[in-house]
C-alpha cells in the first residue's frame, strides 16, 4: 500500500513538473524572446520522450534499491477479519469521521506490517502525523509511532555511539570557529534556495481578495544552539560521510500583492475594485541538513548544505486597495 501511495504521488508530481516546464518555456518564448527552436531543444533535453509514469517508476525503483528496502506484501500478512471488525466498530486505525473509507490504505498497511513484525519477532517505527495511526501504534505490541522524520532518524542513529561522537565533534568545531564562513555560507544557501519554501499569504480585509507572494528576501540566519554549541542530530554515517540535521532561525522580509473585489448586488458577479501591496518581516524555523566528510584526516570538511522544503504562512495583517497608486 505504501509503495502504491508513493507511486501515485510521484506520478502526480512528475506530471505537474512537466506541465510547469512547458508553461515556463512557453512564457520564456513570449516574454524573454527565447527562440522556438531553443524551447523545443530544452524540452527535449529535460523530458524527451519519457513518460511521466515511467519516470516516476524508475525513481521509485532506484530509491528502493539504494535503501536496500524490503517489500512486505499485503496478501500474505493482512488479517482481513481484523480489518473489517476495526472498520465497523470503529476503532483505531479507523476514526469517527464521515469518510472512513479514505483510511483503508493506512489501516491495511498498519495491520499488514503488525502481522509481519509479529512473525519476524521484530518492531517497526512509524513516522506519521495521522491520529488514528498514532493511536493504534500506542496499543500495538510491536509498532511505535513518531510524528517527525528527523526525530525518527536521530532516534535510530543515536543507538550508534560513534555516529553521535562524530556529530558532537562537528558541533564543537563549528563553535570553535573551524568554519569561519559557516553562517555566511548557510545564509547564502538559504537565499539561493528560498524558492523551495511554500509561502502561503494570509491577511484580513474588508474585501474579497486574491493574494500572491511577489518577493522573499533573507535578512539573516542563526543556528539553534545551547550555550554557543549548535544543536545537531545525526542522520546517517556511511563511508566516512556524515549527515547531520539542525534547525536554523531565518529572518525574512516578504512582499505580497493583492487584488481586491466586491460582489455585485445585482448579478452577483465579482467586480474588481483595485490592487494593493504589503510587506512584512518574520522569523521562521527551517530544518537544514549538513554533510561532512574526511573525518579520518582529522578535520571534517563541510561538503553540502541542504534546506528541507517547508510551508510558511505569511500574515500581512490588515490589507486593502491602494487607490493612490
Amino acid at each position: 500500500m505504501t509503495l502504491k501511495e508513493l507511486r501515485r504521488h510521484l506520478v502526480k508530481k512528475t506530471e505537474e513538473a512537466r506541465s510547469s516546464l512547458q508553461k515556463g518555456l512557453a512564457e520564456a518564448v513570449n516574454y524573454w524572446a527565447l527562440p522556438e527552436a531553443r524551447r523545443h531543444q530544452l524540452y527535449e533535453e529535460i523530458v524527451g520522450n519519457a513518460d511521466f509514469a515511467g519516470k516516476a517508476e524508475t525513481r521509485l525503483a532506484a530509491f528502493i534499491e539504494r535503501c536496500n528496502a524490503e517489500r512486505i506484501g499485503v496478501r500474505e500478512n493482512l488479517d482481513v477479519d481484523k480489518l473489517i471488525a476495526s472498520y465497523f466498530e470503529p476503532k483505531a486505525p479507523f476514526e469517527y469521521t464521515k469518510d472512513k473509507k479514505s483510511e483503508f490504505p493506512d489501516a491495511i498497511a498498519l495491520l499488514s506490517l503488525e502481522s509481519w513484525a509479529t512473525k519476524e519477532q521484530t518492531s517497526i517505527l512509524f513516522v506519521t502525523k495521522d491520529h488514528g495511526c498514532q493511536t493504534y501504534c500506542a496499543t500495538a505490541e510491536r509498532l511505535a509511532a513518531i510524528d517527525d522524520l528527523g526525530a525518527a532518524l536521530t532516534l535510530v542513529q543515536e543507538r550508534n555511539a560513534h555516529t553521535r561522537q562524530l556529530t558532537d565533534l562537528v558541533a564543537q568545531r563549528i563553535e570553535q570557529g573551524a568554519y569561519p564562513n559557516f553562517v555566511a555560507q548557510l545564509t547564502e544557501h538559504i537565499s539561493e534556495n528560498i524558492h523551495y519554501f511554500n509561502f502561503i499569504p494570509e491577511a484580513t480585509s474588508a474585501f474579497y481578495y486574491d493574494a500572491e507572494i511577489e518577493g522573499e528576501y533573507v535578512d539573516g540566519a542563526s543556528l539553534e544552539a545551547t550555550e554557543g554549541t549548535p544543536i545537531l542530530n545525526p542522520v546517517g554515517y556511511v563511508d566516512d560521510v556524515l549527515t547531520v540535521q539542525g534547525n536554523v532561525k531565518v529572518d525574512l522580509a516578504v512582499d505580497g500583492v493583492f487584488s481586491f473585489s466586491v460582489k455585485d448586488g445585482i448579478d452577483r458577479d465579482m467586480v474588481r475594485i483595485g490592487n494593493g501591496r504589503a510587506e512584512t518581516n518574520l522569523t521562521v524555523n527551517v530544518e537544514v541538513l549538513y554533510t561532512f566528510e574526511d573525518f579520518e584526516n582529522g578535520e571534517p570538511e563541510l561538503v553540502e548544505i541542504e534546506v528541507v522544503p517547508t510551508t510558511i504562512e505569511v500574515d500581512f495583517g490588515e490589507v486593502g486597495p491602494d487607490y493612490e497608486s
